[in-house]
């Protein structure tokens, strides 16, 4: 996992203590803090089974140079959208990618 899909994973791990435990990160023990993370890689992992990329709300500047740098005959949008998934943070290695 890249940097930012650990923090992503984080993210989603606190969440999951808070509403499953009722409780802070910091409250939470070590062994549930390992089932919120386990839980939380599995539901990152099943979106991505479902065809489903997850993208930042604001794009990345990896992301705009990535739509910037695709040619788009006749409007074509198609291709820079793909690019610019191919360049988010929380994008699929190739081998996982729909």
């Amino acid at each position: 996992m890249s940097a930012a899909e650990d923090a992503l994973v984080a993210a989603m791990a606190r969440a999951v203590a808070q509403d499953f435990y009722a409780s802070s990160w910091a409250e939470t023990s070590e062994f549930r803090r390992g089932v919120c993370l386990s839980m939380s890689r599995a539901a990152l992992a099943a979106l991505r089974a479902q065809g489903v990329a997850l993208v930042p709300v604001e794009p990345t500047e990896a992301m705009l140079d990535a739509m910037g740098e695709m040619h788009m005959p006749f409007g074509e949008m198609r291709a820079a959208w793909d690019g610019a998934l191919a360049a988010s943070p929380y994008a699929p290695p190739p081998e996982c990618a729909p």
